[in-house]
């Protein structure tokens, strides 16, 4: 379970340190994607052939090919480099508005990485009495 907050700067590459707890629950190789809310998903393979799987379809689904093209379209394969650092593609950087300051944190299932920018605007929308109603409507209050 990905658990956890952790603040770090891309590098000039591009590049950004995976802390070493969430690398070693992910794995040698994991993917990279859009996620929701401006943020990227980082995911382990076996969760992202999961998402594959169901997306694969002969079906011109409507719901199906936004999915489709959302989750793939972006998406790279990482495997950190000897310093834990993987590289965020130009598309992704532009996508989750990253310039330099980053937050990674544990989402559950997922690790989300963040443009620090975004992460505080998304914190400032998001209040206790939401917070609260997303707790009783999945009744874990």
């Amino acid at each position: 379970m990905f658990i956890g907050g952790y603040f770090h700067t891309l590098d000039d590459k591009g590049r950004v340190v995976i802390p070493p707890r969430f690398r070693n629950l992910l794995g040698e190789r994991f993917i990279i994607t859009k996620g929701l809310h401006g943020c990227l998903w980082i995911l382990k393979e076996d969760r992202w052939a999961v998402i594959q799987q169901r997306l694969q379809t002969e079906s011109m689904n409507k719901e199906l090919l936004v999915l489709q093209r959302f989750l793939s379209g972006g998406a790279a394969e990482c495997v950190p480099d000897s310093q834990g650092r993987i590289l965020v593609p130009p598309v992704l950087r532009e996508y989750a508005r990253i310039e330099r300051e980053v937050v990674i944190i544990g989402a559950v299932n997922r690790v989300e990485l963040w443009g620090k920018e975004m992460w505080d605007d998304y914190n400032a929308r998001l209040s206790d009495e939401a917070v609260e109603a997303c707790l009783e409507r999945v009744d874990l209050c």
